[in-house]
């Protein structure tokens, strides 16, 4: 079930709880998949969600990928980005500028590999404030959906800048991906899942 929506000035961002069983989420679609063999279980419960959502926000519930892996609606002007954690969902829309999202649930896991896309600068700003971590490493995540580059140094190309902690808010990136530019992404943080999502035209 949908439990997150939001419209922006440019996008459309929900987020789906996965607390259905298949057979729930089949018969909620009520079309089938083409290529649906997923030998994952909760693959194929993600899958199921990610074409509800994309049914609800955009009418339609199939899409493609190119070859770097990105979700693309042929034959349409839309944007799309998925992401997916523990039982949840996201999707982010929007008809007017690329878009990226990430979700993640709440852990200190990131930061035990914190040098592995934070700068020096970054550690030093966040030290272990392990929110701020997982949230830079969510910003990160979106960024490079956007992006949509095959190789990016997280730690040295993409540098979140100093923010304070709430429970939704926004800050700042400075990408020097192809060229130095600043994005601003927007994030939530529940006691479930933190989601990140950036709109960038191009």
């Amino acid at each position: 079930m949908i439990v997150f929506r939001r419209n922006t000035a440019n996008s459309e961002i929900a987020v789906w709880h996965i607390t259905e069983t298949e057979a729930t989420l089949r018969q909620l679609l009520g079309e089938p998949i083409e290529q649906f063999c997923y030998k994952n279980a909760t693959r194929r419960l993600e899958v199921l969600a990610e074409r509800l959502l994309l049914k609800e926000l955009c009418g339609e519930s199939n899409f493609q990928h190119m070859e770097s892996g990105k979700p693309i609606l042929e034959n349409s002007d839309v944007h799309i980005s998925f992401s997916h954690t523990k039982n949840f969902v996201a999707l982010i829309v929007s008809k007017v500028c690329e878009v990226g999202v990430d979700i993640e649930y709440p852990s200190d896991r990131v930061c035990r590999v914190k040098e592995r896309f934070l700068s020096s600068v970054e550690q030093s700003t966040f030290d272990d404030d392990a929110k701020k971590i997982l949230l830079a490493w969510c910003a990160k995540e979106a960024l490079y959906k956007v992006l949509n580059t095959e190789s990016i140094d997280f730690a040295r190309q993409l540098q979140v800048q100093k923010f304070e902690l709430a429970q939704e808010g926004e800050f700042l990136v400075k990408s020097e991906v192809q060229c130095q530019r600043i994005h601003k992404l927007s994030y939530i943080c529940t006691d479930e899942y933190y989601l990140v999502w950036v709109e960038t035209n191009g």
